[in-house]
Protein backbone atom coordinates (compact mmCIF):
# COMPACT_ATOMS: atom_id res chain seq x y z
CA UNK A 1 0.00 0.00 0.00
CA UNK A 2 2.79 2.48 -0.44
CA UNK A 3 4.14 1.84 2.44
CA UNK A 4 7.90 -0.08 2.04
CA UNK A 5 5.79 -3.22 3.55
CA UNK A 6 5.01 -6.05 1.07
CA UNK A 7 1.91 -8.63 1.66
CA UNK A 8 2.35 -12.18 -0.01
CA UNK A 9 -1.40 -13.80 -0.84
CA UNK A 10 -1.34 -17.67 -1.02
CA UNK A 11 -4.83 -17.77 -2.26
CA UNK A 12 -8.04 -15.68 -3.25
CA UNK A 13 -11.52 -16.88 -2.25
CA UNK A 14 -14.24 -15.70 -4.09
CA UNK A 15 -17.92 -16.16 -3.37
CA UNK A 16 -20.39 -15.33 -5.95
CA UNK A 17 -23.93 -14.27 -4.51
CA UNK A 18 -26.99 -11.78 -5.38
CA UNK A 19 -29.68 -10.18 -3.90
CA UNK A 20 -32.28 -12.49 -5.14
CA UNK A 21 -34.63 -14.37 -2.35
CA UNK A 22 -33.36 -17.27 -3.99
CA UNK A 23 -30.10 -18.39 -1.82
CA UNK A 24 -27.26 -19.08 -4.87
CA UNK A 25 -25.59 -22.54 -5.23
CA UNK A 26 -21.92 -22.45 -3.39
CA UNK A 27 -19.11 -23.41 -6.01
CA UNK A 28 -16.93 -26.90 -4.76
CA UNK A 29 -14.78 -27.03 -7.06
CA UNK A 30 -13.87 -23.80 -8.27
CA UNK A 31 -10.39 -22.31 -8.70
CA UNK A 32 -8.65 -19.59 -10.60
CA UNK A 33 -6.09 -21.57 -12.68
CA UNK A 34 -4.41 -18.68 -14.94
CA UNK A 35 -2.49 -16.07 -12.74
CA UNK A 36 -4.58 -12.96 -11.70
CA UNK A 37 -3.06 -9.77 -11.45
CA UNK A 38 -3.62 -6.70 -9.58
CA UNK A 39 -3.20 -3.31 -11.14
CA UNK A 40 -2.08 -0.46 -8.50
CA UNK A 41 -3.08 2.45 -10.21
CA UNK A 42 -6.94 1.26 -10.31
CA UNK A 43 -6.24 -0.95 -7.11
CA UNK A 44 -8.25 -3.66 -9.63
CA UNK A 45 -7.69 -7.74 -9.18
CA UNK A 46 -7.79 -9.16 -12.57
CA UNK A 47 -8.97 -12.56 -12.93
CA UNK A 48 -8.61 -14.08 -15.79
CA UNK A 49 -10.19 -17.29 -15.52
CA UNK A 50 -12.44 -18.52 -12.72
CA UNK A 51 -14.78 -21.66 -13.32
CA UNK A 52 -17.80 -21.85 -11.89
CA UNK A 53 -20.96 -23.93 -12.42
CA UNK A 54 -19.48 -25.44 -15.35
CA UNK A 55 -18.80 -22.52 -17.15
CA UNK A 56 -16.03 -19.79 -17.28
CA UNK A 57 -15.66 -16.12 -16.49
CA UNK A 58 -13.42 -12.81 -16.57
CA UNK A 59 -13.81 -10.88 -13.12
CA UNK A 60 -12.61 -7.40 -12.15
CA UNK A 61 -12.85 -6.94 -8.41
CA UNK A 62 -11.81 -3.63 -6.94
CA UNK A 63 -10.11 -3.51 -3.60
CA UNK A 64 -12.78 -1.52 -1.44
CA UNK A 65 -11.26 -2.06 2.08
CA UNK A 66 -8.31 -3.10 3.79
CA UNK A 67 -9.17 -2.96 7.45
CA UNK A 68 -10.17 -4.82 9.39
CA UNK A 69 -10.61 -7.20 6.40
CA UNK A 70 -9.47 -7.27 3.27
CA UNK A 71 -12.76 -6.77 1.00
CA UNK A 72 -13.40 -6.60 -3.10
CA UNK A 73 -16.29 -5.62 -4.81
CA UNK A 74 -17.09 -7.57 -8.23
CA UNK A 75 -16.80 -4.74 -10.74
CA UNK A 76 -16.96 -6.86 -13.71
CA UNK A 77 -17.90 -10.51 -15.34
CA UNK A 78 -17.46 -12.08 -18.76
CA UNK A 79 -17.40 -15.13 -20.47
CA UNK A 80 -13.93 -16.70 -20.50
CA UNK A 81 -12.20 -19.65 -22.82
CA UNK A 82 -12.00 -22.80 -21.06
CA UNK A 83 -8.83 -22.23 -17.72
CA UNK A 84 -6.31 -24.24 -18.64
CA UNK A 85 -2.60 -24.51 -17.29
CA UNK A 86 0.55 -26.34 -18.39
CA UNK A 87 0.73 -27.11 -15.25
CA UNK A 88 -2.57 -27.96 -14.40
CA UNK A 89 -4.21 -31.46 -14.39
CA UNK A 90 -7.38 -32.10 -14.42
CA UNK A 91 -10.02 -34.05 -12.18
CA UNK A 92 -10.44 -36.96 -14.45
CA UNK A 93 -7.91 -39.36 -12.72
CA UNK A 94 -10.06 -41.66 -10.07
CA UNK A 95 -9.08 -41.87 -6.47
CA UNK A 96 -7.67 -44.61 -4.70
CA UNK A 97 -7.25 -45.79 -1.12
CA UNK A 98 -4.30 -47.65 0.60
CA UNK A 99 -3.53 -48.71 3.93
CA UNK A 100 -0.25 -48.07 5.26
CA UNK A 101 0.53 -49.39 8.81
CA UNK A 102 4.32 -49.39 10.56
CA UNK A 103 3.27 -52.86 11.72
CA UNK A 104 2.98 -54.25 7.69
CA UNK A 105 2.69 -52.66 4.46
CA UNK A 106 4.48 -48.99 5.40
CA UNK A 107 5.59 -48.48 1.63
CA UNK A 108 4.08 -47.64 -1.48
CA UNK A 109 5.01 -46.90 -5.12
CA UNK A 110 2.07 -44.47 -6.32
CA UNK A 111 2.40 -45.17 -10.42
CA UNK A 112 2.38 -49.22 -9.92
CA UNK A 113 0.39 -49.83 -6.35
CA UNK A 114 2.84 -51.56 -5.68
CA UNK A 115 3.51 -52.13 -1.18
CA UNK A 116 6.38 -52.80 0.92
CA UNK A 117 6.50 -54.22 4.00
CA UNK A 118 8.37 -55.20 6.83
CA UNK A 119 9.12 -58.12 5.60
CA UNK A 120 9.28 -57.80 1.72
CA UNK A 121 10.77 -53.47 1.94
CA UNK A 122 11.27 -52.44 -1.54
CA UNK A 123 13.36 -49.35 -3.14
CA UNK A 124 11.42 -47.69 -5.52
CA UNK A 125 8.75 -46.61 -2.77
CA UNK A 126 7.33 -43.13 -3.15
CA UNK A 127 6.51 -42.48 0.56
CA UNK A 128 6.87 -44.80 3.44
CA UNK A 129 5.32 -44.39 7.37
CA UNK A 130 7.66 -44.37 10.30
CA UNK A 131 7.26 -45.74 13.47
CA UNK A 132 7.65 -42.46 15.04
CA UNK A 133 6.14 -42.24 18.83
CA UNK A 134 4.72 -39.12 17.92
CA UNK A 135 0.67 -37.66 18.20
CA UNK A 136 0.75 -37.01 14.10
CA UNK A 137 2.09 -39.46 11.80
CA UNK A 138 5.83 -39.46 10.27
CA UNK A 139 6.26 -39.80 6.63
CA UNK A 140 8.65 -40.28 4.37
CA UNK A 141 8.86 -38.75 0.39
CA UNK A 142 9.70 -35.77 -1.72
CA UNK A 143 6.03 -33.86 -1.05
CA UNK A 144 4.72 -30.33 -0.80
CA UNK A 145 1.69 -29.54 1.92
CA UNK A 146 -1.02 -27.52 -0.47
CA UNK A 147 -2.77 -27.37 2.81
CA UNK A 148 -6.51 -27.98 3.44
CA UNK A 149 -7.71 -28.08 -0.33
CA UNK A 150 -10.08 -30.51 -2.09
CA UNK A 151 -8.31 -33.47 -3.55
CA UNK A 152 -10.39 -33.17 -6.41
CA UNK A 153 -10.27 -29.82 -7.32
CA UNK A 154 -7.58 -28.42 -10.14
CA UNK A 155 -4.37 -28.90 -8.28
CA UNK A 156 -1.37 -27.18 -9.73
CA UNK A 157 1.89 -28.46 -9.68
CA UNK A 158 4.36 -26.79 -7.43
CA UNK A 159 7.73 -26.06 -8.99
CA UNK A 160 9.48 -25.82 -6.06
CA UNK A 161 9.11 -26.78 -2.02
CA UNK A 162 9.38 -30.89 -2.00
CA UNK A 163 10.59 -32.32 1.40
CA UNK A 164 13.54 -34.30 0.02
CA UNK A 165 14.26 -31.86 -2.76
CA UNK A 166 14.65 -28.78 -0.68
CA UNK A 167 16.61 -31.00 2.26
CA UNK A 168 19.38 -32.63 0.01
CA UNK A 169 18.27 -36.40 0.98
CA UNK A 170 15.92 -38.20 1.88
CA UNK A 171 13.81 -36.25 4.45
CA UNK A 172 10.84 -37.79 6.35
CA UNK A 173 8.06 -35.22 8.70
CA UNK A 174 5.12 -35.00 10.59
CA UNK A 175 2.63 -34.26 8.58
CA UNK A 176 -1.01 -32.72 9.20
CA UNK A 177 -3.53 -35.60 8.43
CA UNK A 178 -6.02 -32.63 7.84
CA UNK A 179 -3.81 -31.75 4.95
CA UNK A 180 -3.81 -32.73 1.30
CA UNK A 181 -0.14 -32.82 -0.39
CA UNK A 182 1.40 -33.83 -3.70
CA UNK A 183 4.32 -36.29 -3.88
CA UNK A 184 6.89 -35.92 -6.95
CA UNK A 185 7.45 -39.74 -7.90
CA UNK A 186 10.54 -41.65 -8.56
CA UNK A 187 9.38 -41.66 -12.02
CA UNK A 188 9.05 -38.48 -12.72
CA UNK A 189 5.07 -38.63 -12.21
CA UNK A 190 3.17 -36.71 -9.73
CA UNK A 191 0.34 -37.95 -6.71
CA UNK A 192 -2.28 -36.01 -4.92
CA UNK A 193 -2.60 -37.76 -1.48
CA UNK A 194 -4.57 -37.32 1.59
CA UNK A 195 -5.02 -39.03 5.01
CA UNK A 196 -8.53 -40.21 5.34
CA UNK A 197 -7.77 -41.82 8.64
CA UNK A 198 -5.07 -41.86 11.02
CA UNK A 199 -5.17 -44.53 14.29
CA UNK A 200 -2.01 -45.34 17.07
CA UNK A 201 -2.46 -49.14 18.22
CA UNK A 202 0.71 -48.24 20.07
CA UNK A 203 2.87 -45.71 21.36
CA UNK A 204 5.00 -45.34 18.29
CA UNK A 205 2.91 -47.33 15.70
CA UNK A 206 0.54 -45.60 13.24
CA UNK A 207 -2.00 -46.66 10.82
CA UNK A 208 -3.10 -44.33 7.40
CA UNK A 209 -5.95 -44.62 5.45
CA UNK A 210 -4.41 -42.87 2.25
CA UNK A 211 -6.79 -41.64 -0.65
CA UNK A 212 -4.60 -40.41 -3.70
CA UNK A 213 -4.86 -39.58 -7.03
CA UNK A 214 -1.96 -40.02 -10.01
CA UNK A 215 -1.44 -37.07 -12.35
CA UNK A 216 1.20 -36.86 -15.06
Amino acid sequence: WFTGHEMDLDYVKINISDSSTTSPTNPTNCSTINCATFDFPTMTLNVPCLSYDGKNYKLKLKLVQTNPQILFALTGIEPASPCSSSNTQSTSSSLKTVTLSTTNNYQINFSTGKLGSTNNPIKDYDISLEPWCTEKPGVCGNFVDLGNVDINGNIQIPKSGYLSDEAGFEDCVEIDTTHTFINKNRDGSYTVFRILKHEKPSQCDHTLVIEYRNIK
